[in-house]
């Protein structure tokens, strides 16, 4: 029947704060603002809400307000916030909702970027500081956000997240949800990069969307421990240690990906056989500890660091057709360490120099070697 006011706060049963009260900690004049049982209303539309303004006020229950600023800390540690809708929203500072613990309703359709305001009420967008879990120990469960841009540790330590879709994404910055331990949905279907350690410690993920992503920085799901399918068709850079300590990974599609850092696959200890028909470049640990793959075929492979394959005591098949490196030297590079007592089929390029990596595996197992 009628629209809803242009901002409205509730509090709980119990003393209700004066519109004088009100003015003193957002720091303007609430022109036209009335109390309406346990509500107040006011008719500000443009304006900043202030650093820390509301920490700790336990008699806010749920929040509508047409702020366009939300700065660092506003709401944080309202304990018994339930709701917080922003029509107009456009900016969050860092730590916005921090503690909010109960909050199960966050409503910001059109924000659109983060800032990070130090100080005053001016500032331009800073990308590198912003938004810093605004929305941390919250009890949201899901959550989308329409940016483009997603900013350095947005949702870090959201505990209660379930499912995060960022459906215009075309970036996600560092640490974006870093010990999320809950979550277990993410879905970014327009992104081509994932900043560093994103997902580091997210031991629920289950399900992951990237369709379009292109470059992984390092430790993207590092111990995502319940991640078992991986399903990046478009990754072409892995930084380091991208997948380490993936326990319960068994399925990788990265067909067109070139190059990997440094310990991409450490430990993943579930992992049977991986073929990766494009690669090129293989940093340094490669497969460490990968203890049940039995098969890696590699077959454009140039070069390969030191201790690829140590501690993957199970492999039976190694197709490198096109290696002229293996590990740093043409010494022992811990290249096959551990691996003993196998029977291996190996294909290995014609006229390579003879490696001591070569010669080990060869001593230490049954090896039927094909050049090629």
């Amino acid at each position: 029947c009628c629209s809803a006011p242009l901002n409205v706060f509730t509090f709980q049963e119990g003393t209700v704060p004066t519109i004088e009260d009100f003015e003193t900690m957002i720091g303007f004049t609430l022109n036209d603002a009335k109390i309406n049982g346990n509500s107040i209303e006011f008719s500000n539309k443009n304006y900043v809400i202030e650093t820390s303004k509301f920490e700790e006020n336990l008699n806010l229950v749920s929040i509508y307000s047409q702020a366009k600023v939300l700065e660092n800390g506003v709401f944080g540690n309202c304990e018994n916030i339930l709701s917080a809708e922003f029509p107009a929203l456009t900016d969050v500072g860092r730590d916005v909702m921090n503690g909010c613990y109960q909050m199960t309703s966050f409503i910001a359709p059109n924000l659109s970027t983060y800032v990070n305001r130090a100080m005053g009420v001016t500032s331009e967008t800073n990308s590198g500081q912003a938004g810093q879990a605004f929305l941390a120990n919250t009890g949201l469960t899901t959550y989308t956000l329409e940016t483009t841009y997603v900013p350095d540790a947005a949702f870090g330590s959201c505990d209660n997240l379930i499912s995060l879709y960022f459906p215009n994404a075309t970036a996600l910055a560092q640490q974006v949800a870093t010990e999320c331990t809950n979550l277990t949905t993410v879905s970014a279907p327009l992104a081509t990069s994932l900043g560093n350690a994103i997902f580091l410690n997210c031991t629920s993920l289950t399900n992951i969307n990237f369709p379009s992503v292109q470059t992984l920085g390092d430790s993207v799901f590092r111990s995502c421990t319940s991640l078992a399918i991986i399903d990046l068709p478009q990754a072409v850079t892995l930084g380091n240690t991208v997948f380490q300590n993936c326990y319960s990974a068994t399925t990788y599609n990265l067909p067109i990906a070139t190059t990997f850092g440094i310990g991409v696959f450490i430990n993943n200890t579930s992992l049977v056989s991986i073929t990766l028909p494009s690669a090129l470049n293989m940093g340094a640990d490669s497969f460490f500890g990968c203890n049940s793959m039995t098969t890696v075929s590699l077959p454009e492979v140039l070069s390969i660091g030191d201790n690829s394959f140590n501690g993957a005591t199970s492999l039976t098949s190694i197709n490198l057709p096109k290696v002229t490196n293996l590990g740093s030297t043409p010494f022992a590079d811990g290249t096959f360490l551990g691996i003993t007592g196998n029977t291996i089929a190996f294909t290995l390029k014609s006229g390579l120099e003879i490696d001591q990596d070569v010669i080990d595996l060869v001593a230490n197992n049954t090896v039927t070697l094909t050049l090629v």
